[in-house]
């Protein structure tokens, strides 16, 4: 999946420059290295939290940028349309994200209401990796509220549920009715 990037004349030719340079690709090899190891994904974390910890932001990443450290939930594994990539799209939890609420239906339909469910996606190009077996594959991180599902049974319900839950290793969970 390539990436489109837009630089000027200037920083092409310094990137073409550095390029050529043999310490600087090795400089670069050992920064990529390091971006799979486990401690400094730890060392990024802890950074990214004390950003975040002491309101330092927007200073660093720029107007209207809020940090979103996610809590993992679960795992949702497909593949893209020709069937050559793995897609992992890792559903994760933060307070952050707005909840969901019913909104006014802006589609001309009359008085209806419709159910918004907000979710942060990371990036725009997700995380590429390679598969056990040397295959490709991309990671996806998408963030939601975690009282989210939890409300929308509450408010059909009509009762309050309990905000400790498991997540059991099932595809579907149906009543013997529904199965057949």
């Amino acid at each position: 999946m390539a990436n489109k990037m837009d630089m000027t004349a200037e920083e092409a030719g310094m990137f073409a420059k550095y390029l050529k340079d043999p310490k600087f690709i090795e400089l670069f090899e050992q920064y990529a290295t390091s971006l799979k190891d486990p401690k400094t994904a730890a060392e990024q974390n802890a950074y990214l939290a004390q950003l975040e910890a002491g309101g330092q932001a927007e200073s660093v990443y720029g107007k209207g940028v809020q940090l979103i450290v996610p809590e993992a939930w679960f795992v949702v594994k497909t593949k893209d349309e020709s069937g050559a990539n793995r897609v992992y799209i890792n559903i994760c939890t933060s307070p952050k994200v707005d909840e969901m609420k019913l909104a006014p239906a802006d589609d001309g339909s009359g008085p209806r209401r419709q159910l918004q469910l907000p979710m942060v996606l990371h990036g725009k190009d997700g995380r590429q990796g390679t598969a056990p077996d040397g295959g490709p594959l991309l990671v996806w991180d998408l963030a939601v509220n975690p009282n989210a599902a939890i409300e929308r049974v509450e408010e059909v319900l009509g009762s309050k549920l309990l905000r400790e839950y498991k997540l059991p290793r099932l595809k579907y969970k149906a009543t013997p009715a529904a199965a057949q």
